[in-house]
């Protein structure tokens, strides 16, 4: 489909207005999945939980484990279901072939089991290095963003390694210093032990979690902050901007937007009315773009060598 220039135009005027209202011109950026999907092929929740299964030998599949959550949302449905492939990784790393796959220390009694699920997960993610060659013209424009953070939900290191961004993981949740920094909220494959995947990690610490989110609020006060990658759906990311809605008494955020992928760009009149996002009943507005192509979304905001440079639509 060809570009709404026009939509483009307005959408770009609207993070314009806000790159010069806010206290910070360089945008924090919240990558989920979908962007890792994008460039490197990684797979998603679903397609990552059925490789762990076939890895172990699993004959149900993973809808048979699905069947058995709440139904709530898919989402959290695998959260909910992961649990139960860590058992089942459990058992498979204690058989002949698991001893195999595993190194020998992670078998002592003082090591929790969930490890061996968590090490499948990085080592499946970590076999995606290769950056498509599809998008080379937008990651030339995500390379040539000058983005003062990149807080991020991925485990893998793309972002920090094709940026040269330094790397934060869990929770040291930092205001930057003014050099690039990529903030792994959920641990990276590093350090897989440490990653959060399951249930009981996200009760401890997430995102959403109350350290981190007091850390990340600032963000939302004085930065343009643009969620990429990310479901409409999810239910973490809604959370998390309901909450500093609430937090910072507005019912509408202008300086959020989230981008979301569609076939074509949006209509003009939708650059206008701000998107609704609830959350258990809970309410917030947000700039929503929808777009087939990143790469102008990445020329709009400050570029490197120029923080004051605003691209046009191109």
């Amino acid at each position: 489909m060809p570009a709404n220039q026009a939509y483009r135009k307005l959408v770009q005027a609207k993070i314009r207005a806000q790159i010069e209202v806010t206290t910070q011109s360089r945008p924090i950026f919240f990558a989920g999945a979908g962007l890792s999907r994008r460039y490197l092929n990684t797979p998603g929740w679903y397609a990552l939980l059925v490789e762990v299964l076939t890895l172990i030998g699993d004959k149900k599949g993973l809808d048979f484990y699905l069947q058995k959550t709440d139904k709530s949302a898919l989402d959290d449905d695998l959260i909910e279901v992961a649990d139960i492939i860590a058992e089942l990784a459990h058992e498979w790393a204690w058989s002949e072939a698991g001893r195999q796959y595993f190194e020998q220390h992670l078998y002592q009694s003082q090591v929790s089991y969930k490890v061996f699920f968590k090490r499948m997960v990085a080592r499946i993610i970590g076999e995606h290095r290769t950056i498509s060659a599809d998008y080379a013209d937008e990651l030339a424009a995500l390379k040539a963003m000058d983005a003062k953070e990149i807080v991020t939900t991925n485990y893998d290191n793309f972002l920090s390694e094709f940026l040269g961004y330094c790397k934060h993981n869990g929770r040291r949740v930092n205001k930057s210093n003014g050099e690039g920094v990529v903030l792994h909220a959920h641990g990276s494959i590093d350090d897989p032990d440490g990653i959060i995947i399951l249930p009981s990690d996200y009760k401890d610490f997430s995102i959403t979690h109350r350290y981190s989110f007091a850390k990340l609020l600032v963000y939302f006060i004085e930065d343009p902050c643009v969620f990429i990658g990310y479901s409409l759906s999810d239910p973490h990311i809604k959370q998390l901007i309901v909450d500093a809605a609430e937090a910072t008494t507005k019912t509408y955020l202008p300086n959020v937007f989230l981008v979301s992928w569609s076939e074509q760009d949006g209509a003009c009149e939708s650059v206008s009315e701000p998107y609704l996002v609830e959350h258990q009943g809970r309410y917030a507005k947000i700039n929503l773009i929808n777009t087939p192509d990143f790469g102008w979304i990445y020329q709009s905001f400050p570029q490197k060598g120029d923080a004051t440079s605003v691209a046009t639509a191109s």
